[in-house]
């Protein structure tokens, strides 16, 4: 009997050990990553040829946090979104307003992005604010 017992506390251990390396901490489903969003407005692009390379966004002051330049690179994996819809690379200029996600934290003042959502103020129907 004691041994069917310690035979059965192994086997359990052994189960917990391999589920905790099978699951490496990934987010599940309808869980977001742990990174924030970068917002700020895109100071300048780089091209190559019709090809957006990069482009460098100035995130703004908070607090006494002064603003600070951030080069982010994209890839032709990067999804853009504009008013909730598909956008193109094109849409990036120098002046817009932006919300950039990676999935690397920023390193050196520099990340590659994931997703680029361009940020339009509408007006509000009831107070008119742009």
């Amino acid at each position: 009997m004691k041994k069917v017992v310690c035979t059965m506390v192994v086997l359990a251990l052994l189960t917990l050990a391999v589920a905790a390396v099978a699951a490496p901490g990934k987010p599940g489903r309808g869980e977001r990553a742990a990174l924030p969003a970068l917002t700020g407005v895109v100071k300048s692009v780089v091209k190559d040829g019709n090809m957006l390379k990069s482009f460098v966004l100035t995130t703004p002051a908070v607090g006494d946090k002064p603003a600070i330049d951030l080069t982010i690179s994209v890839t032709d994996k990067t999804k853009y979104f504009k008013n909730r819809e598909a956008a193109t690379s094109a849409s990036v200029v120098v002046g817009a307003k932006v919300v950039v996600r990676t999935k690397t934290a920023v390193k050196d003042k520099a990340a590659t992005a994931t997703a680029v959502r361009l940020v339009e103020r509408v007006k509000h129907p009831k107070s008119g604010a742009k």
